[in-house]
């Protein structure tokens, strides 16, 4: 064959691919495109749970539905069908994910995941919950559930697409949704958002390996940055976070107004003893590594401090450029694509008069955790409420079905659950229980590590609870009218715990909402250990009363804020935690806020996207004092000069963590390396359970508090190290490893290159090909401790990669309220082929927001589609 007919040939190949690539890419879109919601057209709705009239549901010009009915009900009926419209995979996944049924579609790698579900029976303490509620809340979820269906059903008749593209990757029916599925969405969004078991287990495995004063050290209960201008570490010259004087947040105490400053350290050795000698004595030895959670593992359950966050503050009239009140809240939770919230706004005719709301929900969910409506508007934060704790069951001797309690042995609860499992067998497993709660299994946040033989572990934890009125408290809440409303609201609320903020026009609170677990005087750890179940020395006794919830309403500092800050005082009628988020972002909001008299909106909004990391600017001159005044005098190689360079650079830099600038990916390289060098010989295995920055620690080390300059000394060495020593070694790790990643010259590299906010979609990141499709991802200023909260992985071949963050952002300015500013991460729509789907992600990302008003000529203005859900004659 001659050399022109195999090119001709070549050519027709070519053109054949080409043409069955786009016929595969036609086909394609044929069959995904079909899911793409239709937003300008109406259905037909029958059957008894139709509504009673027309809904009519408006998307304004960014795809978010303002709603409206002839009754209550209809328009939530009206909420379920949008967010089926825009969110049914993100729905079915998550009500799956409680259930623990995961499993039938994803085969044996959500196996595992399955079982720690059903072990905690979500779905079954949400079945039992629901009729705890009230009336009103129970006819809102039967609603929404009827709305669901009602969708579910037209994709079924109409053949739209099967609701979403990833519905055609597995041979899955959609079951019809029920009330209870989004009392289970609620329950897992409660996991999402506690990682107090967890962090008791790694607290346990820290506390048999290391002395009570080395443990505050790298486990400090209350994280309060060292505060110092000048001089030596004075605990006293600390101002207590929760007290500032431009925010307040809980009463000050007697004790707090007399000046007595950070007293936890003291506290928490003592609490740790007790629960030492039982533990220590019935473990084998030193505790190996913790074995590392599955992705699906990760997502629910999150490690200690990558749980829920959030900052949310309110600003009182006096305190308002305007003269009205105003509120902002932006909270913390996993990057995901879509979004976890979704944007809506509903009119609902009430008895006492039709009452527009406004603000984010969880699709699956029927209520805005976080919004406005004409009088009221309200955001929150997570508590840090001691909620869950961990009891060791001793087995009864040669009787393993039965475990031993105060009055004698007892026999474990059981029950038997079946789990489907796509392309294998299914599973019988065996569900266990005790007094305390389900019985864990060794892999359930590792509790295997501190679990002797002959001993289980039980998990008690309030969002268990069966009369759990959290579902009826979000209700109250979004339909208050006044601060009094609010306050009924939070004394209903069970768990999550949340510090809720709230504000009118004239008024301002604050609160600490949820079920507080009153234990025994004396319990063993305090309730931060895990406690011996068979004494009943650690067991709960009930909740603590309203009165020991913190509660401000319209301080004199015209402020409240909280960034999941300390909120208990220094005398509580009921200690309620021992640990706490960040002190840092606080500080950075008490500044700001009183660095001017008057706030406004903008001023508002600008603190959310602020990005100056007050942690960087307390830290790095205690770890680069040394450095920068003691220069070497010998030729410089190209370790010292780059070392060199990279101090002088540190040293003009305000602490901003910009995309845009090399100094922020230096320092947090620096810090990470350097929490690693300090604590890796006295951690060994366990260092896993800290990696990352951990300024608190470092802070404590360099300042030589209560003698944690011992962890510069590498132990395995027979001379002394000093911490300047280590501070430079580690500082020439992390220059080493970015000039690796990112090039010789410091000058060129960028934060933002290594901290890429990456919102991945649940299933379809997994594959190369269509990640490039469905996953969002960009440059991110900001960092662990900013406002502008951009949470990093800390490690793995990515450790800086942003994964935490606040998906959501609102400002309520009840001067222009109808000027209220709200934006998601990604878009309204879950569908990767539409317009939707990403659309507000950049908005996100610059920190702009989108307008939504209660007035509906506002979305009409620049309407996107109208829909009508039409009931059958």
């Amino acid at each position: 064959m001659t050399l022109a007919a195999i090119f001709t040939w070549l050519v027709r190949l070519l053109a054949g691919l080409v043409v069955l690539g786009a016929a595969a890419a036609a086909v394609l879109w044929v069959v995904v495109s079909g899911s793409l919601p239709d937003y300008d057209r109406d259905f037909e709705v029958s059957g008894p749970a139709a509504p009673s009239a027309p809904v009519e549901i408006l998307r304004d010009a960014n795809g978010i539905p303002h709603i409206s009915g002839a009754t209550e009900r209809d328009v939530f009926f009206g909420l379920g069908f949008v967010h089926a419209q825009d969110r049914l995979w993100q729905m079915e996944i998550a009500r799956r994910a409680a259930q623990g049924r995961l499993a039938e579609l994803f085969g044996p790698p959500a196996l595992e995941n399955d079982k720690r579900m059903r072990r905690l029976g979500l779905a079954r303490v949400a079945a039992r919950a629901m009729r705890a509620q009230t009336p009103e809340t129970r006819a809102m979820f039967e609603a929404y559930a009827e709305g669901v269906n009602a969708r579910i059903r037209a994709v079924q008749a109409e053949a739209l697409g099967r609701g979403a593209p990833e519905f055609f990757l597995f041979p899955a029916r959609i079951s019809p949704w029920t009330p209870t599925d989004s009392f289970s969405v609620m329950k897992l969004m409660s996991l999402q958002v506690s990682d107090q078991a967890a962090a008791e287990v790694r607290r346990a495995l820290f506390a048999v390996s290391l002395p009570a004063a080395r443990l505050r050290d790298i486990l400090p209960d209350e994280p309060l940055p060292a505060i110092i201008e000048a001089g030596a570490w004075d605990a006293a010259a600390l101002e207590a976070p929760w007290r500032a004087a431009g925010a307040a947040a809980v009463p000050p105490s007697p004790a707090a107004a007399a000046g007595a400053g950070d007293v936890a350290a003291d506290g928490d050795a003592a609490a740790d003893a007790p629960a030492l000698p039982w533990l220590s004595a019935l473990l084998p030895g030193a505790p190996g590594p913790v074995p590392a959670p599955g992705p699906l593992a990760a997502a629910f359950f999150p490690e200690p401090g990558h749980a829920g966050a959030s900052n949310a503050w309110a600003l009182a009239p006096g305190r308002a450029a305007a003269g009205a009140s105003i509120l902002a809240a932006d909270p913390h939770l996993p990057f995901t694509t879509p979004s976890s919230w979704h944007l809506a706004r509903l009119d609902l005719p009430r008895p006492d008069g039709p009452l527009g709301v406004i603000g984010a929900a969880i699709p699956g969910m029927p209520f805005f955790l976080h919004g406005r409506n004409g009088d009221f508007a309200w955001g929150m934060t997570t508590a840090y409420v001691d909620d869950a704790d961990i009891f060791i069951e001793r087995l009864a001797e040669g009787d393993p079905t039965r475990y031993l309690a105060p009055d004698g042995p007892l026999p474990f609860t059981t029950r038997q659950e079946v789990i489907a499992v796509a392309g294998a067998p299914s599973e019988t497993v065996e569900i266990r229980a005790t007094r305390h709660g389900p019985v864990l299994d060794p892999a359930d946040w590792g509790v295997g590590q501190v679990t002797p033989a002959g001993h289980v572990a039980a998990l008690s934890w309030t969002a268990l609870a069966e009369d759990d009125m959290t579902a009826s408290a979000l209700y109250v809440q979004m339909t208050a009218r006044s601060i009094a409303d609010g306050q009924k609201a939070a004394a209903m609320a069970g768990a999550p715990a949340q510090n809720l903020v709230h504000a009118t026009a004239e008024e301002i609170a604050f609160t600490v909402a949820g079920r507080i677990p009153l234990r025994r005087p004396g319990a063993p750890g305090a309730g931060r250990l895990p406690s011996p179940g068979w004494t009943g020395a650690g067991d709960w006794i009930g909740w603590a009363p309203r009165e020991a919830h913190p509660t401000v309403v319209n301080p004199a500092s015209g402020a409240v804020a909280n960034t999941n800050n300390r909120t208990q005082p220094e005398d509580p009628l009921v200690p309620y935690a021992a640990r706490w988020g960040d002190s840092y972002r606080i500080l950075r909001l008490d500044r700001q806020l009183s660095a001017r008299e008057f706030h406004t909106r903008d001023s508002a909004q600008a603190l959310q996207s602020d990005a100056v990391s007050e942690m960087a600017r307390a830290v790095l001159p205690l770890i680069a004092r040394d450095l920068w005044w003691s220069g070497d005098r010998a030729p410089e190689d190209e370790v010292s000069a780059r070392r060199r360079r990279a101090l002088e650079m540190l040293g003009d830099w305000n602490g901003e963590m910009s995309a845009h600038a090399p100094e922020p990916l230096i320092f947090a390289e620096w810090m990470r390396r350097l929490t690693f060098r300090l604590a890796e010989d006295e951690l060994g295995p366990l260092i896993t359970q800290i990696e990352g920055p951990r300024p608190v620690f470092v802070e404590r080390v360099f300042r030589n508090i209560d003698g944690a300059a011992i962890w510069c000394d590498v132990d395995k060495t027979p001379r002394e190290e000093t911490c300047a020593e280590m501070a430079r070694a580690a500082l020439d790790d992390a220059l080493a490893d970015l000039a690796a990643r990112y090039g010789a010259a410091p000058e060129g590299w960028r934060w933002g290159e290594a901290h890429r906010a990456v919102h991945p979609h649940p299933v379809l990141t997994r594959n190369p090909v269509a990640a490039f499709i469905a996953d969002i991802e960009h440059d991110m200023s900001g960092g662990d401790y900013t406002l502008l909260r951009a949470q990093s992985k800390g490690k793995g071949d990515t450790p800086h990669r942003a994964v935490h963050g606040a998906g959501f952002r609102m400002v309520v300015d009840f001067a222009d309220p109808d000027s209220s500013m709200f934006v998601i991460a990604t878009g309204q729509s879950g569908h990767p082929f539409s317009r939707r789907y990403d659309d507000l992600s950049e908005l996100w990302r610059r920190g702009d927001m989108v307008r939504m008003s209660l007035d509906r000529a506002h979305a009409e203005a620049a309407s996107a589609g109208r829909t009508r859900l039409i009931p059958a004659e």
